[in-house]
């Protein structure tokens, strides 16, 4: 899907998607993919870089996560790389990046595929900065394609995008899955399906409403498949309002 437009709003995401030494509380960042997005998920910046790590961190990786980050190439990138940024300077890159595209008050939120479940919380801990500057609550793809499942019973149709676990090639895969389910909100806003189903008025409503119509009209009204809830609902106004002094 090609996303051509002559013009790019304000910021209103940082999505991002991040490849660390595994998913626990001691592990470290390797690489960071940034993409700036205004509100229709258009790009107005990235940024991606590898991250400096401790010496020794990729020592103890888990055997899965070894293979993985080896097959995507990292691991050689990391081995022949020198000069990496540290994640202080990277969470320095990024607030100066948020200051160039940031152009009012309207917040930012921090978006992508799982980010509720991983990013965000592991930003927290490692750039508390860059956190603080975005908005509490994440927009996570994956949370609302898996509401959009259980809503309608099917799948939502996106295309099979590859997820080669490196930073920018994941986060635009993610992005790309937005944009297919933002599609399908606007298509579902036009057409009227956001619109809120009636509140059907409770048992009591209806027969304090009977009751009220009878009184004031002296007509009593038709009711058809009354059920016995109805009833007993209709019988117990009566009840009260013969107690009620005129």
């Amino acid at each position: 899907m090609t996303y051509v437009t002559p013009h790019i709003g304000p910021a209103r995401y940082v999505a991002v998607d991040l490849e660390t030494t595994g998913l626990g509380e001691d592990a470290h960042l390797l690489e960071i993919s940034v993409l700036i997005l205004d509100a229709q998920l258009r790009e107005r910046a990235s940024y991606t870089t590898l991250v400096h790590h401790p010496a020794g961190a990729l020592n103890g990786l888990d055997e899965k996560v070894r293979e993985m980050h080896a097959a995507s190439g990292l691991l050689a990138d990391l081995a022949d790389a020198t000069g990496l940024p540290t994640v202080a300077e990277v969470e320095r890159d990024l607030l100066a990046l948020l200051d160039e595209h940031q152009s009012d008050d309207t917040p930012i939120h921090l978006a992508g595929g799982g980010v509720a479940q991983f990013d965000q919380p592991f930003l927290k801990r490692t750039m508390p900065n860059l956190i603080a500057r975005l908005h509490y609550r994440p927009v996570d793809f994956s949370i609302i394609r898996q509401a959009y499942k259980d809503a309608n019973g099917i799948e939502l149709a996106v295309p099979d995008y590859e997820h080669p676990h490196r930073a920018e090639a994941d986060i635009r895969s993610d992005v790309q899955v937005g944009r297919i389910l933002y599609d399908t909100l606007r298509t579902a806003h036009r057409a009227g399906e956001h619109v809120a189903p009636a509140v059907a008025p409770s048992t009591r409503e209806v027969a304090a409403d009977l009751i009220a119509h009878t009184l004031a009209t002296g007509n009593v009204p038709a009711i058809t498949d009354a059920t016995p809830d109805l009833v007993e609902a209709l019988l117990d106004e009566i009840r009260q309002r013969a107690h009620q002094p005129a």
